[in-house]
């Protein structure tokens, strides 16, 4: 999911409404998109610390393996991002809570990317559902 939220990010990267500060990847020669970051001069990191150490931003998207997610949240909270990451969570409900618990002491939030939440097609599911249009649900299940 990175390199689908590097694409557009780098459609407007520059402009006043926001700027990419920097990418960080432990892998970036894997990245499909390496050359339009080398295009942007967007610098690249290894870890989020080398990242903090040089920079500061507003947002943090995390995109990362699922291991990753609660650590580089919490760190990026607690650098005093808001922070954006992809679903799963967590790995366990022990670090998901851990996650809030970071939100709570930071006053930062942490959304949770669920690309198909707003499409089009689960919308119009959604307000079918609401309606009453396909009778009560007795069971829902999502891949």
């Amino acid at each position: 999911m990175g390199w689908v939220y590097l694409e557009d990010l780098a459609k407007g990267h520059g402009r006043r409404e926001y700027h990419l500060e920097g990418v960080v990847d432990p892998f970036p020669e894997r990245c499909p998109r390496l050359s339009l970051l080398h295009e942007l001069r967007v610098p690249i990191y290894p870890d989020l610390e080398s990242f903090y150490a040089r920079h500061k931003a507003d947002l943090a998207v995390i995109s990362s393996p699922i291991q990753h997610h609660a650590p580089q949240t919490i760190l990026a909270l607690e650098q005093g991002n808001d922070v954006l990451v992809e679903k799963p969570v967590a790995a366990v409900v022990q670090e998901a809570l851990s996650m809030r618990e970071a939100e709570r002491r930071t006053g930062r939030p942490a959304a949770v990317g669920y690309q198909w939440s707003f499409s089009r097609a689960v919308q119009d599911l959604k307000a079918d559902i609401l309606s009453g249009r396909l009778g009560a649900p007795r069971r829902m299940r999502c891949q």
